[in-house]
């Protein structure tokens, strides 16, 4: 019984973890592209003032749905 406890907080954590990537990578893009190209994510969200923790949590919402596929409604400008 306790083994499907694990396995599904070992699922949890690993989908996370992953999210955690996602995120990152999709800051750098972001990052990268506002820095090089004077245009990115960032800039459109109006987010180059903003801490880089707002800008994670931004990264992890798209990470997290993208995975799950649910839809990118429900944050507006």
């Amino acid at each position: 019984m306790y083994r499907e406890y694990f396995n599904l907080i070992n699922l949890l954590f690993a989908i996370s973890l992953f999210g955690h990537y996602l995120a990152c990578i999709w800051h750098y893009v972001g990052a990268k592209s506002a820095k090089n190209f004077s245009e990115s994510w960032i800039i459109t969200k109006n987010l180059e003032h903003e801490s880089n923790l707002i800008k994670y949590c931004y990264s992890y919402y798209w990470a997290t749905v993208t995975m799950i596929t649910v839809g990118y409604g429900d944050i507006t400008p």
